[in-house]
């Protein structure tokens, strides 16, 4: 009983490290399987700085932040579209972007962002950053902020 046990749990593990990899191993029209995973990049604070000052007059370079609209107005970077991720039109308002674009996403502290990142993916967006620590990172390290 032991053992079946043991193999029960070793099938099951193999079962989700195949779920988790199957989209990485399985991509369709991608011959490397890394670019597509690469989709969303992960900047620091600093970089993201960098990043926005680089565009500051590139129409095809968006802030977005995925907070909640209270959270938005109590601080944001500057020229920052604001789309809650929690909200239930969140993938509507995503569709109206243009996919084409650069983003620049955030959150409070990096969670949501991520959600938000891989939900554009999925919808087709192919240029995406995502700044590390969320906007916690950016005001720890002095960056300005909007009101």
């Amino acid at each position: 009983m032991r053992s079946f046990r043991i193999f029960a749990l070793w099938t099951v593990v193999f079962l989700c490290l195949l779920l988790a990899a199957g989209p990485l191993l399985w991509a369709e029209g991608n011959d490397n399987p890394s670019e597509s995973a690469a989709a969303v990049k992960k900047i620091s604070a600093k970089d993201a700085a960098s990043l926005i000052e680089k565009n500051k007059d590139n129409p095809d370079f968006v802030i977005l932040d995925v907070r909640t609209p209270a959270e938005y107005s109590d601080g944001h970077i500057e020229n920052a579209l604001n789309v809650d991720v929690k909200s239930e039109s969140f993938t509507e308002n995503a569709q109206k972007l243009d996919t084409e674009r650069t983003y620049l996403i955030h959150c409070r502290s990096g969670a949501r962002s991520a959600i938000a990142g891989a939900q554009m993916k999925e919808l087709g967006f192919v240029d995406i950053y995502d700044i590390e620590g969320g906007f916690i990172a950016w005001e720890k390290q002095g960056y300005p902020v909007a009101k």
